[in-house]
């Protein structure tokens, strides 16, 4: 009974253990959002710095993609796992405390290495530990990557009116790092070694580049991605310009991610009755520009219809690696366009936030980069299409 008891409470651990860490992925960026304009008021900043802080995280994910692999194979799972929560929990603190400008923005870049060593590893995690469940544990990590975006958007402005400080309410969420690091420092170390794809080795990396597919799918995730980090960046801030409460403001950025929990678990039923065809990118193409549309042309009226409609489209982000997987022929294959994806995608998404800011710097409001972003968003439909009609990769 003892020994039988031993797996169970070991998978437990790890479920927890896993939950810490996904739950740390997001709250730094949609916290951060829906205060930036307290802390552009309070450290001197200039914009285009401001702009910056919003495109740190897809940057690092995009490095991430080329070095996580390399750096789970040089030190192990588990220790990447505690030292991206550590790094995680010590850049929040040290982002929170910080009074100069260019030591804010040192901790700043820190906090998304942290998170992105963290995003690449989550799948790993699924796999090493829970080999005949990997769907299913890697559905739930994804959701509860989202709920922590989620209560990053909800709760920091109350913390910050509670504690009367915007730095508290944002160097509050390093206790979830410090909870994920201590669980993974009690996690055994998986029966079998996590093999990841390497994309640094440059084995194949030529064979992609030269793929139609691979460059089709990189735009489709970049336009995604730039939509989702804008949103997490700059969506706060144009409510409350518009005259909306700080508090309701992070509530309907919390919507608009909660969102990607019933989106995720619809999407295997919508690619079920319909399968891989055009329609998908084409109903993600248009629910996305009606978002974008809402916000530009009514951001005060019906915010919340706004989010929810913006929250449905972000179904690209799951149709985008549906369709990676799609588009190549072999697992290796997959690997490779999947870093290659991911790793050009991220790096386009990054001139999202900035070029958002910046349009509203030139225009004096938020009516046109919002209007662009429905322009951007609507190429999910060609490009997406596209992906569908084109050659599958393989380097074979």
């Amino acid at each position: 009974m003892h020994q039988a008891s031993r797996p169970r409470r070991q998978s437990v651990l790890v479920l927890l253990a896993m939950t810490l860490l996904a739950l740390n992925l997001r709250p730094f960026v949609t916290g951060l959002g829906v205060v930036i304009d307290d802390v552009e008021r309070d450290l001197p900043l200039g914009a285009g710095t401001v702009g910056f802080l919003t495109a740190l995280p897809p940057l690092a994910f995009a490095a991430a993609g080329l070095l996580g692999p390399r750096l789970v194979r040089s030190v192990g799972l588990r220790a990447c796992a505690v030292g991206a929560t550590l790094l995680v929990a010590g850049a929040l603190v040290l982002r929170s405390v910080a009074s100069d400008p260019w030591l804010f923005l040192l901790a700043a870049a820190l906090v998304p290495c942290g998170a992105a060593i963290g995003n690449v590893i989550l799948p790993a995690v699924a796999k090493a530990y829970f080999p005949h469940r990997v769907a299913t544990m890697g559905s739930a990590g994804t959701a509860m990557i989202v709920v922590g975006g989620a209560a990053g958007a909800a709760l920091t402005v109350p913390l910050a009116e509670a504690t009367g400080s915007w730095r508290v309410a944002i160097g509050a969420w390093a206790v979830l790092g410090l909870l994920a690091a201590v669980a993974w420092t009690l996690v055994p170390a998986p029966q079998a070694p996590v093999a990841l794809p390497d994309a640094t080795a440059g084995t194949g990396w030529g064979d992609v580049a030269r793929s139609p597919v691979a460059w089709i799918l990189a735009a489709f995730f970049a336009v995604q991605s730039a939509g989702a980090y804008v949103l997490m960046g700059w969506l706060a801030v144009l409510f409350q310009d518009a005259g909306i409460s700080a508090a309701a403001a992070g509530g309907y950025v919390a919507t608009w991610s909660a969102m990607g929990v019933p989106v995720g678990m619809a999407l295997p039923f919508v690619l079920g009755r319909w399968g891989v065809t055009a329609h998908v990118p084409y109903v993600l193409a248009v629910l996305s520009v009606g978002g974008w549309l809402g916000l530009a042309l009514a951001p005060d009226t019906l915010p919340w219809l706004s989010c929810i409609v913006l929250g449905a489209g972000g179904a690209a982000f799951g149709w985008s690696l549906v369709m990676v997987a799609e588009r190549a022929v072999s697992v290796d294959d997959t690997a490779l366009l999947s870093g290659f994806v991911q790793s050009l995608g991220y790096l386009l998404a990054a001139t999202g936030p900035l070029l958002f800011r910046l349009g509203h710097d030139l225009t004096g409001d938020w009516t046109v980069p919002t209007l662009a972003m429905a322009a951007v968003a609507a190429l999910l439909a060609p490009l997406g299409a596209a992906a569908v009609r084109a050659k599958p990769f393989s380097r074979g």
